[in-house]
């Protein structure tokens, strides 16, 4: 009894659409990265100086600014 295979040129265009996607999926994801290191940058924190020695103050407008998002203001 002899078993045939079928030609496994089938194949092809499966893992073809497979790799496809997932070059498309790595692709997507590194954009996101990408894009996430972007708007990260573009707003950095911005840390007042602690110059006239108010430690207290300093770190307490640090975490509002860290809490709201808006620039922080200027102790000295």
């Amino acid at each position: 009894m002899e078993i045939t295979h079928p030609d496994a040129i089938w194949l092809i265009p499966p893992l073809l659409a497979v790799a496809f996607l997932l070059w498309v999926l790595w692709n997507f994801i590194q954009d996101e990265k990408k894009q996430h290191a972007k708007a990260h940058a573009a707003h950095p924190l911005l840390i007042c100086s602690s110059a006239n020695g108010d430690f207290r103050a300093s770190s307490t407008a640090v975490r509002d600014v860290r809490n709201s998002g808006r620039a922080a203001p200027n102790l000295g």
